[in-house]
């Protein structure tokens, strides 16, 4: 839902959008009809959804298979392809996108529409949207740069800074300022002329084509009896059909045609204040709107003022907000709540105040504190088919905590969540759709009602076509599933923002990004290679590295976390780690599992190897190396006398070189370990090797 002007600027983003088609592709496509319309008419089967979330960060599916084009329009809408889009897109991380679309208001969906060399960095969202598209409608798969540990990635890309050294036209990289280069779309004489590029998904999911060689084998043919050639480009370092993308003589966005469904005209815009802790205002809450006849609208997060503008709102209609926060002097995490009725003002029924301004344009929303210590990590199954919500606590409520189930296309459910060992779960007998949010409804110890609210999302897997790749809601993570692992029929995705429980972790360590559950149905180990990817903000971490970022998984049985491992994109503030099953993930930072290069000059190891570790037998620290032939995902585990692992140092994708760890003599929860003989075990790809070692206190 959305009012006039906004859905005005997003028309004129489309027409832009199909002028830089225009250039990119040598003239060879435009868009020739947008239909936009709002209050989620035809959500179902759009090709773009357009969020009123801030967050919702930018995502086209792509299919892998042997279908020769993208997953979208030339595909059936039943199996959930499309473009997931925010209202608008800055590209400047989530911190810039959640400011910028407070500060730069009105939205204008034209910024910097002629300056593609960057406003300060910042591009036109229609030129990102472009970018989906090449997913969504053509099938690419390059990206602006990979990392070799992600799925698809690029190797050797990255030097030691994380600089991406070369860029994929139609796919490029927006924060370069080359323009002429990266302008047009890939191919094989320029980007690819180096054997060592020859890595990208694109290139080797597509047959070794280049993105304009994939393009010219999809589309040229005959049609109605006329052969229409797709006309290659002699260099890929001319701007456009004018050679001046910043002066176009061209205007192809004018002939689109297409109408605008407002369907609630009388809806507006708002400005909502979140003040936290000491009336400060509260950056990064999150914020929803509840209206009567829709479902709940995430609006995204507020900016570092605390304000946010609310799209499509009406008077009566209800905002509820909630932040993580750090509790001062206490160095611990808390939890921010409340709700107000738009237009209003008073107590709500969580004991908060809010006040709607004189002149009805803005509302401050006073968010209270849970009383008591209550952290809390929030998981869910698909083993049985029947989706099952688990809590786990750090101990008991006074009364058993009430969840309501909200999906987007079904009615509103309630259930009493019943005592467990480790906390309360919940069987879902009804129907989720695809998408929707849970809402946790508890006692705290000054016997108020506190919410959090856990979006997610369930994919169902009945298509031919094998998704391999699941993502969050907000697109905050990213499943990346084998297609080994065909097997499956549903995978659920739940995501929590509420302070998590500690243990097996510092328990002064920040969290980076969302908790996310992910569970599906069959259950078990996942086969192949598999990872997750969870997104972060700047903004997660106040006093802690972002470097240090790793992957944990709960252990629901030991109830702690667990390391994982993984690597840290600190550009695209992005942790991605392989995984061997399912569960609920977060990224903490840490400095366990570091691995030290110490290649050097050295000429590249020809074989792998494990070498003794030493001092040995040691007292405090020992030193482990190893040498690796080839890049790859590599594992380094210590285990005792009986056979089970009390520390993982290594899991992650490393390259080829000679490396190093330590071990400190601690198991995965930071504790010391007895005395004793131990062993080390490495495995990298189909290498294997496990050597013995003697700790003495």
């Amino acid at each position: 839902d959305a009012d006039q002007q906004y859905l005005e600027s997003l028309r004129d983003g489309f027409r832009l959008m199909s002028n830089y088609l225009y250039d990119v592709t040598d003239g060879q496509m435009y868009l020739n009809k947008v239909d936009i319309y709002d209050n989620m008419v035809y959500w179902g089967p759009a090709d773009v959804r357009i969020y009123a979330s801030n967050m919702q960060w930018p995502e086209a599916y792509v299919y892998l298979g042997n279908i020769p084009l993208g997953g979208g329009i030339f595909r059936p809408q039943a199996d959930n392809t499309r473009i997931n889009f925010p209202r608008i897109f800055y590209f400047n991380s989530y911190d810039g996108n959640r400011n910028l679309t407070y500060s730069l208001y009105p939205y204008d969906w034209t910024i910097a529409q002629t300056n593609y060399g960057g406003l300060n960095r910042v591009y036109p969202p229609s030129r990102t949207l472009a970018h989906e598209f090449g997913h969504y409608g053509i099938g690419f798969l390059d990206e602006y740069c990979k990392c070799p540990c992600r799925p698809g990635g690029i190797d050797n890309v990255f030097p030691g800074n994380g600089t991406p050294v070369y860029d994929f036209g139609l796919m490029d990289d927006q924060l370069k300022e080359n323009v002429a280069q990266n302008s047009e779309m890939s191919c094989a004489a320029i980007q690819y002329a180096i054997p060592a590029r020859q890595v990208t998904c694109q290139w080797t999911n597509r047959g070794n084509r280049s993105c304009w060689d994939y393009f010219v084998w999809a589309f040229q043919d005959t049609y109605d009896g006329i052969f229409a050639p797709v006309a290659m480009p002699t260099t890929q370092m001319f701007a456009g059909p004018n050679d001046a993308m910043e002066n176009l003589n061209y205007d192809v966005g004018e002939l689109l045609t297409g109408a605008i469904h407002n369907y609630n005209g009388g809806a507006g815009t708002i400005v909502v204040t979140c003040l936290g802790w000491h009336l400060y205002p509260q950056p990064g809450a999150d914020v929803w709107l509840f209206k009567a006849q829709t479902p709940r609208i995430y609006q995204g997060q507020t900016a570092n003022n605390g304000r946010i503008r609310c799209l499509g709102y009406n008077d009566g209609d209800m905002v509820y907000a909630s932040s993580r926060f750090v509790i001062e002097g206490k160095g611990t995490e808390g939890w921010l709540f409340g709700e107000g009725q738009l237009g209003k003002s008073g107590v709500s029924n969580f004991q908060n105040t809010y006040r709607t301004s004189l002149d009805g344009d803005s509302l401050n929303l006073f968010l209270r504190a849970v009383e008591g210590d209550y952290p809390l990590i929030y998981a869910t199954s698909l083993s049985t088919g029947t989706p099952e919500y688990i809590l786990y606590t750090s101990q008991p409520f006074s009364t058993n905590p009430t969840l309501e189930l909200h999906p987007d296309d079904y009615p509103d459910q309630t259930y009493t969540m019943q005592p467990t060992p480790t906390g309360y779960s919940v069987s879902i007998s009804d129907s989720m759709g695809n998408s929707g949010m849970f809402t946790l409804l508890a006692l705290d110890d000054s016997a108020y009602t506190f919410f959090v609210n856990t979006p997610y999302g369930l994919t169902e897997i009945v298509d031919t076509a094998f998704a391999n790749v699941i993502r969050g809601p907000q697109g905050g993570c990213e499943l990346y599933l084998d297609t080994l692992n065909s097997n499956l029929e549903k995978v659920l995705i739940l995501s929590s923002s509420y302070p998590a429980i500690r243990t097996g972790l510092d328990p002064q360590s920040e969290q980076a990004g969302e908790l996310y559950s992910l569970s599906s149905y069959p259950s078990g180990t996942l086969m192949g290679s598999n990872s997750v990817i969870i997104r972060y903000a700047d903004s997660d971490l106040e006093t802690q590295s972002e470097e240090n970022l790793k992957i944990f998984k709960w252990n629901g049985i030991s109830c702690q976390w667990e390391f994982v491992g993984g690597s840290v994109d600190t550009i695209r503030n992005e942790v991605v780690a392989s995984i061997q099953s399912l569960g609920t993930y977060g990224a903490f930072p840490t400095t366990q599992g570091d691995v030290q290069d110490e290649t050097g000059n050295r000429e590249k190891p020809s074989e792998f190897m494990l070498c003794q570790n030493y001092p040995n037998p040691f007292n405090q620290t020992t030193k482990i190396e190893f040498t690796l032939a080839k890049s790859g995902f590599v594992s380094l585990n210590i285990y005792d006398i009986l056979g089970r692992k009390v520390r993982t140092l290594v899991s992650e994708h490393l390259s080829s070189g000679y490396k190093s760890a330590l071990w400190d003599g601690k198991n995965d929860s930071g504790k010391d370990v007895a005395s004793g003989i131990y062993f080390f075990q490495i495995k990298a790809g189909d290498f294997s090797q496990t050597k013995k070692m003697v700790l003495l206190r």
